[in-house]
């Protein structure tokens, strides 16, 4: 396998937002990110590619002055390479992330765009509507749209619809039940239920799970159940995970080619995992425990790992984690280790100045590509100016792995926030 070297290309970050004054005091907030980032790449047929990408993500929301209930909120990015553009030549430059206009009404919610739905077993990006009400001590919820992922190969016979009902049958129990249904080219794509409880037991614990079941298949793709006991100053957690991989994969579009071997398998995967903390103003501690038990019975796995971090002012800590991930299969085995540290708003005499700095290291047991490590370098300086309307981060990093002799990348971030009243947006 040829291995990739690049060098750092650093690039001005800039901010582009005008905001016009509107007619009424209505309340619109703009963000305008930009990010600059620089690196060279090898393609399937060149050598020593640059890549200088420039970033912008801007979003916008407008909220009504008279008390309505309206708002419209709307974001999106875009990509222009001042490299070769080679690098990118089958990619997207852009792409509307978001933009729905929302009415807020009492116990309703009514949105109508291109949104975001977490619903169950639903987590889709739609052009469609969603509706929310609350009822009689039921949370209900419906949507219906074009799913935003079919778009590629045309929206002909493409649509998904699906819903929510959340109660609670008694004060320490809340539970629900959801629905998903996606057509792709007029046939069925997938078609998911799912269950979701939470119950807040005696002594402060509390059990969460949720099933899914496929229609499709037949089958259930995945459960996941948690208990969460506080015991004194530390936070215990126990849970496990089953994953179904004909049944989680049962989606025909949305398969890709790396999964429908698993799919295809017919195996599945069993998730036992348990976590420890502990932690005070100034220092936290914990542990973590994962055993993974594939249905392939020479592929299982276990993982242990500690962590201790301190904390300082503000967001400010210093910490180190530790782990080692055993498998029966050699080639999946390793050693980890991360130092990372973070300084909130450092006074410099002229201006607060935030600084990063994160190091990870992995020894694998058997060698990939003839190489046993692999090492990732990364610091990163920030501040905020203009009454902290604009923030401004300049980071590089640095890495070997079995897969790049070396890579040496830099990237420029700023962040511009207005409000119409010339308050920063929290």
């Amino acid at each position: 396998m040829k291995k990739r070297k690049t060098v750092p290309i650093l690039l001005a970050g800039f901010v582009a937002a005008a905001p016009v004054s509107p007619a009424t005091a209505a309340d619109v907030t703009i963000r305008s990110e930009t990010i600059a980032r620089g690196y060279e790449r090898d393609s399937a047929t060149e050598s020593n590619l640059v890549a200088l990408p420039l970033y912008e993500y801007l979003s916008v929301a407008y909220e009504d002055p008279e008390g309505s209930g309206l708002s419209l909120h709307a974001g999106g990015w875009g990509r222009k390479n001042l490299g070769d553009e080679a690098v990118f030549a089958d990619n997207e430059t852009g792409e509307l992330l978001y933009g729905y206009l929302d009415l807020r009404r009492g116990s309703l919610l009514a949105r109508v765009g291109r949104q975001d739905i977490f619903s169950g077993p639903a987590s889709e990006a739609i052009d469609g509507a969603r509706i929310a009400y609350r009822w009689r001590g039921y949370d209900l919820a419906g949507f219906a749209g074009l799913p935003v992922a079919l778009e590629g190969d045309g929206i002909d016979g493409d649509y998904v619809w699906g819903g929510r009902m959340a109660f609670s049958p008694a004060a320490e129990i809340y539970a629900a039940v959801s629905y998903k249904y996606v057509e792709s080219n007029g046939h069925r794509d997938s078609e998911d239920a799912a269950a979701d409880l939470r119950w807040d037991l005696p002594r402060g614990m509390t059990f969460t799970g949720r099933s899914t079941y496929s229609l499709k298949s037949k089958g259930f793709s995945g459960h996941d159940l948690e208990l969460a006991l506080p015991l004194q100053e530390n936070d215990i957690r126990a849970g496990f995970e089953r994953i179904s991989y004909e049944d989680f994969f049962a989606a025909d579009d949305k398969t890709a080619a790396p999964f429908r071997y698993l799919k295809d398998s017919g195996g599945s995967l069993n998730i036992f995992r348990a976590t420890i903390s502990r932690g005070s103003e100034e220092l936290e501690a914990g542990a973590a425990l994962r055993y993974y038990d594939h249905s392939d019975a020479s592929r299982d796995s276990f993982y242990g790992g500690v962590t201790v971090s301190w904390h300082g002012d503000g967001l400010t800590q210093t910490g180190a984690e530790a782990g080692r991930m055993e498998s029966d299969d050699s080639r999946n085995s390793f050693t980890l280790l991360r130092l990372f540290t973070y300084f909130d708003q450092l006074e410099t005499g002229i201006l607060p100045v935030s600084l990063s700095a994160d190091l990870v290291y992995a020894l694998y047991d058997e060698r990939i590509n003839n190489e046993d490590y692999s090492l990732f370098l990364s610091a990163g300086a920030g501040a905020k100016l203009m009454q902290e309307a604009l923030e401004v981060r300049v980071s590089i990093g640095y890495s070997v792995d079995p897969y790049y002799s070396h890579d040496l990348t830099s990237m420029i971030n700023a962040t511009w926030r207005w409000q119409k009243n010339g308050e920063v947006e929290e």
